[in-house]
């Protein structure tokens, strides 16, 4: 039977966890799961029992342990890697969410619920890359703090020194430290256990002659719900296998690749007495979100040169989560009569108590649903909330408003400024056809009778036809 629990590590002086280039003044902030594997590999060696370890785990092909990468915790919150296809947040304020690496263990459900985090009780960290909550007297302190120590060998014949060098470390807070899960079989629960106390003396990572790397005795607890929980089951959603540690598939993994939330990240590094360099080969890194028929199990893969003596391998073990994962056809639509969500900024958000007030103005929801979709109202589930198209009413909100202003204005002022005349004169007609019509009736009569006062000059300032001749 396999059981799980997680592994305390606090550190009694600072860390070296080298990045992928290897550059001195930069630190990793993940104990990654590879190399915790070949850590306790050679532990396994010093205890006396290697050719058992290797037979029940890099050999076999279902493992009977399985080694987490390992994440910073401080006091009794736990950070992992938060979900890919849920992170960084799709709200948009101040905080910079896509800056953090690590969130509390205890947001994850929110998240994975798709809720938004509320910047007033969160905070990102940009030096240890962590989301950490805002308490009444200000942050939580950081579990640890990035710094470069500088060394210098003395020769002790001549007490000069020589190179002097600097190396970036991680130094953590009191109460802080390094957490990893475990997946392993009742019969090998102990031994994994003294393991992992074989290495908190010796120390893990780099400058271990000096002391690097070593914490006190090791602390058990079994695992929390949130890593133990199975995933919410539901029509529009699928399950997902959110990875806690390096993952190279096998076999008998069947993996969807075309979907998920996944990156690589590229794995190298050199062996523990040759120091020879190990063929580098790629991994899916922690927080990853893949999609596959089963639970992904991984591999061990040979990466010993072709000259070495023995195989060196390095470990690919999925430890998984299974999470809820959102089809890839999801709509909200289809979901407004189900229980609301935390969803934010859709209609899916109305209890189910709301929908009878919905059905009498369904033209607004189903415009911004019909937008969103590219499709009729055939999702829908209730067939009774169909809308009913009413454009008229939005176009005679237009309308009103022109002909408000055209009745505004006075037949008076369009007629005492004559130069200037109003271009809304021409949209009505009666106006337009008043000035021939003044003109016409003008009798012919008029030239001949002198009392008859003489007529006046046109707007142009020509004179009409034939009154030349009358004033003769």
């Amino acid at each position: 039977m396999t059981s799980g629990f997680i592994v305390r590590l606090r550190p009694t002086g600072p860390w070296r966890l080298g990045p992928s280039s290897g550059a001195r003044d930069r630190v990793d902030r993940v104990l990654h799961s590879d190399t915790l594997f070949s850590a306790l590999t050679i532990s396994a060696n010093h205890l006396g029992f290697l050719s058992e370890w290797l037979t029940a785990t890099a050999e076999a092909k279902t493992p009977e342990v399985r080694v987490g990468s390992g994440f910073p915790f401080v006091g009794r919150t736990l950070l992992v890697p938060a979900p890919k296809h849920v992170w960084p947040p799709a709200v948009v304020g101040k905080a910079r969410w896509k800056a953090a690496r690590f969130v509390p263990l205890q947001i994850v459900p929110r998240l994975l619920a798709y809720e938004n985090l509320k910047e007033d009780r969160w905070a990102v960290d940009p030096i240890s890359e962590c989301i950490l909550p805002v308490e009444k007297f200000g942050e939580v302190t950081p579990p640890f703090r990035v710094t470069v120590r500088r060394t210098a060998a003395v020769d002790r014949l001549t007490n000069a020194s020589a190179d002097v060098g600097s190396t970036a470390c991680l130094e953590f807070a009191e109460g802080a430290g390094i957490w990893c899960a475990v997946l392993c079989s009742d019969n090998w629960k102990d031994r994994v256990q003294a393991l992992f106390r074989f290495l908190a003396d010796s120390g893990i990572g780099g400058e271990r002659s000096l002391g690097w790397g070593r914490s006190t005795t090791p602390e058990y607890d079994a695992l929390p719900a949130a890593l133990s929980a199975p995933a919410a089951e539901s029509e529009q959603q699928e399950t997902g296998y959110w990875m806690l540690s390096l993952f190279a598939p096998a076999k008998l993994d069947h993996v969807d690749w075309s979907r998920g939330a996944y990156e690589l990240l590229r794995r190298s590094g050199r062996t523990e007495y040759r120091g020879e360099l190990k063929i580098e080969s790629a991994m899916v890194e922690e927080g990853s979100v893949v999609i596959a028929e089963s639970e992904p199990v991984g591999l061990a893969r040979n990466v010993a040169l072709e000259n070495n003596g023995h195989p060196v391998y390095r470990a690919g073990f999925a430890v998984a989560v299974p999470v809820a994962v959102r089809l890839p056809g999801f709509q909200s639509i289809q979901r407004m009569v189900e229980a609301p969500t935390a969803d934010e900024g859709s209609f899916e958000d109305v209890p189910p108590s709301l929908t009878g007030s919905m059905e009498q103005t369904p033209a607004l929801p189903d415009l911004g649903e019909i937008e969103q979709t590219g499709e009729a109202s055939e999702p829908y589930e209730d067939t009774s909330a169909k809308p009913e198209p009413i454009p008229e009413v939005q176009q005679f909100s237009v309308e009103t408003e022109p002909i408000a202003e055209k009745s505004a204005v006075s037949d008076t002022a369009v007629e005492d400024e004559p130069t200037e005349p109003d271009l809304t004169l021409t949209a009505d007609p009666s106006l337009v056809e008043t000035e021939p019509i003044a003109e016409q009736v003008v009798p012919s009569d008029a030239v001949e009778d002198a009392t008859a006062k003489p007529s006046l000059p046109d707007e142009d300032g020509s004179v009409p036809e034939g009154k030349p001749e009358e004033q003769k």
